[in-house]
């Protein structure tokens, strides 16, 4: 599954883009899947290249509740290194964010 969409922060005046490639996994069953996540932020003086491995099940009022790590970047953030936690509400439509620390 592919997702693309509008991406934010605070390391950027501008609005950038957001990419990730996920890899859905539903054998859990019932509210829950297992996810595979590879994500690119692009903003106009590079991109940051992230990573997340993680279960999701409706609870609790969040869908997504995970760490994930920097692996890369370009630009302005060559050779980003870092990671956080990912979140994102069960309601729909709702947006991931991404809260952590970066180094380049």
């Amino acid at each position: 599954m592919t997702v693309d969409a509008k991406g934010t922060s605070n390391l950027s005046t501008g609005a950038g883009s957001y990419h990730a490639d996920l890899i859905v996994d539903f054998s859990p069953g019932g509210t829950c899947n297992i996810v595979t996540e590879d994500a690119v932020f692009g903003f106009d003086s590079g991109t940051i290249s992230v990573h997340s491995h993680h279960e999701d099940c409706a609870t609790h009022g969040l869908r997504i509740d995970t760490t994930f790590q920097v692996t890369g970047g370009t630009g302005a953030f060559q050779d980003a290194s870092g990671g956080g936690r990912e979140f994102a509400s069960a309601a729909a439509p709702a947006p991931v964010i991404y809260h952590g620390t970066i180094s380049f």
